[in-house]
């Protein structure tokens, strides 16, 4: 990190500035108090668009929830379509945001193909078994396929998500690449992804 810190964009489903339930909702909150506690400057890049308007949250991420909460599972032209304007906002806010580092916070719903797409360092957070399912409803990412081994790091939440995202993504990401860091203090985890997101950049430096 250097002494002015680093731009960092967080990305993921669902995005609430209060404490909630959800675990994400829970956490990235956390986060990213911590990282701009540290002199960060973060952006949020989120789901949701009834929710509320909050400084620095931008909610137009397409994701595949129905807005009852059900799980859509639309067929590949549409899946495609879904894909490609979550790519095109993210291309976007990487265009006007410069950030040097991806934490992907709550990846649940989320386009598969979303995940390695910047080619910045990269840190995924593990907090449900989306990379297990996500293929299901992802019919893009299942027929065409994605990269993980495009994620700098992983980290999941417990020993069992690390065994099942293992399993999932196979041969495809190196096994030394994904940790786990158990979600039950909030600060305290966000303190450990603070650290495994400097590890990652450190790893991975941003291009330029």
């Amino acid at each position: 990190m250097t002494s002015d810190g680093l731009r960092i964009l967080t990305v993921g489903d669902r995005y609430r500035a209060d404490a909630a339930t959800d675990v994400g909702a829970r956490l990235w909150p956390a986060l990213v108090a911590a990282l701009r506690g540290r002199g960060d400057t973060v952006s949020i890049l989120t789901t949701d668009d009834s929710g509320p308007e909050l400084d620095g949250v931008d909610r137009s991420l397409h994701w595949f929830r129905a807005a009852d909460g059900s799980w859509r599972r639309p067929a590949r032209l549409e899946a495609s379509r879904i894909s490609r304007r979550a790519l095109l906002r993210l291309g976007e806010i990487e265009q006007s945001f410069r950030p040097q580092a991806v934490v992907w916070v709550a990846l649940g719903g989320l386009p598969l193909t979303l995940a390695g797409a910047t080619g910045l360092p990269e840190l995924a957070c593990v907090l449900d078994d989306w990379p297990v399912y996500g293929p299901q409803v992802d019919l893009r990412a299942r027929q065409e396929g994605w990269d993980p081994a495009a994620v700098t790091a992983w980290t999941c939440g417990d020993v069992t998500l690390r065994d099942a995202a293992l399993t999932a993504l196979g041969d495809r990401v190196d096994p030394a690449a994904v940790h786990v860091d158990p979600p039950g203090d909030a600060a305290g985890w966000a303190a450990a992804v603070t650290a495994r997101l400097d590890l990652a950049v450190a790893a991975r430096p941003a291009p330029g």
